[in-house]
């Protein structure tokens, strides 16, 4: 477009009307291959425009780490498939119901050519671009100077990741925020604690601590949790069923030497108030699992809870998200969260359930 204007004044012009002063600087590398290397992006595609329970196996498929090329021509089938059958039953063939073909149901037929040119979904996914538009949109302070607050933002996050590099200040950083994460102590025996992470996994946060939150927070007090229970007859195999509910709090108890507790005597317990989802039982990381309504709070060892899994509103009920498959999985750690700078996810640090709880 710049190229074409014959003089200063309609390069001008052209740089008024469409805010370009230049070409890109890719625009010279005759490498790349425009028509392939822009894949139709997996969570606007599936999660935002697509109805989820119709594609549960299929959008699990895809978010596999690796791929095989006998699952990549499984997934190309199955959208294929599922596409037919919408057209057959929504569209009809039928003119006046072709509002029915919507884009996105055109941009399924894609999803596995997309994988194959581009990798994995997990690679050209934007939930970080999305994490960073929001981390960007928590800067704006001014609606005079808007630019001003993003360069300062993206200036002032730039000058703590290169002073955490070279000095070493992880841990320091980490503090400027840290008496805020305090737990209470309830009392002499007992202690409360607002978040955890599992080793090697999730970090997940008690909606006692979600509440004394000063700014709204993303939500990940939804747990997977397994317990073990015995039949009738104990000399049966324990069996081992999934459940899911909401982290109300997490206990740490040191119990005294009384006799009172037999075995248990002075050791130290920690334990989970968890309030649980009313579901059928069922494995969400298998099937479509949904819930409306939760039942009365239980304890259980904290040891049982597994992951956090996420909620999706439909129709008046909550369809849960277990990613504890092996599938891929979007993990933040935007540069705020490390050094306390002010966002949505609030630069929280998570105790490991393995190491020593840190004191008042």
């Amino acid at each position: 477009m710049m190229h074409d204007a014959s003089t200063q004044k309609e390069h001008n012009d052209i740089a008024k009307e469409w805010g370009i002063r230049s070409e890109p600087s890719l625009h010279r590398v005759g490498s790349i291959n425009y028509a392939i290397c822009a894949p139709w992006e997996w969570m606007h595609l599936l999660l935002e425009n697509v109805v989820l329970t119709l594609l549960a196996d299929l959008m699990k498929l895809s978010i596999k780490l690796q791929l095989t090329h006998e699952e990549l021509e499984g997934l190309r089938i199955g959208f294929i498939d599922w596409v037919d059958k919408y057209e057959k039953y929504y569209y009809q063939y039928r003119e006046d119901r072709l509002s029915c073909c919507t884009l996105p149901i055109h941009g399924l037929l894609h999803v596995a050519q997309d994988i194959e040119n581009c990798g994995p979904v997990w690679v050209h996914w934007t939930f970080f671009l999305e994490r960073y538009c929001q981390l960007l949109k928590t800067s704006l302070r001014s609606r005079r100077h808007p630019w001003s607050n993003l360069a300062r933002k993206v200036l002032h996050v730039a000058y703590l990741t290169q002073i955490n590099i070279k000095y070493d200040l992880t841990d320091e950083l980490f503090n400027i925020r840290a008496a805020a994460r305090r737990s209470d102590e309830l009392f002499q025996q007992e202690k409360e604690f607002p978040d955890f992470r599992v080793r090697s996994g999730d970090a997940i946060r008690t909606t006692f601590a979600l509440q004394r939150l000063q700014q709204e927070s993303r939500d990940n007090t939804f747990v997977r949790y397994e317990v073990a229970y015995h039949g009738q007859n104990e000399r049966d195999m324990p069996i081992n069923a999934v459940r899911y509910g909401r982290l109300e709090k997490i206990l740490v108890c040191e119990l005294s030497t009384q006799a009172l507790w037999r075995d248990m005597k002075g050791c130290t317990l920690v334990i989970a108030l968890v309030r649980p989802c009313l579901t059928r039982g069922d494995d969400a990381s298998q099937k479509v699992v949904e819930f409306r309504d939760f039942g009365q709070p239980i304890i259980t060892d904290l040891r049982n809870i597994k992951c956090v899994v996420g909620r999706v509103k439909s129709r008046g009920s909550w369809g849960l998200v277990d990613r504890s498959d092996g599938c891929a999985r979007a993990v933040f750690q935007a540069p705020d969260d490390l050094y306390g700078v002010q966002s949505d996810s609030d630069g929280e640090r998570y105790n490991d359930v393995e190491a020593e709880s840190e004191e008042d």
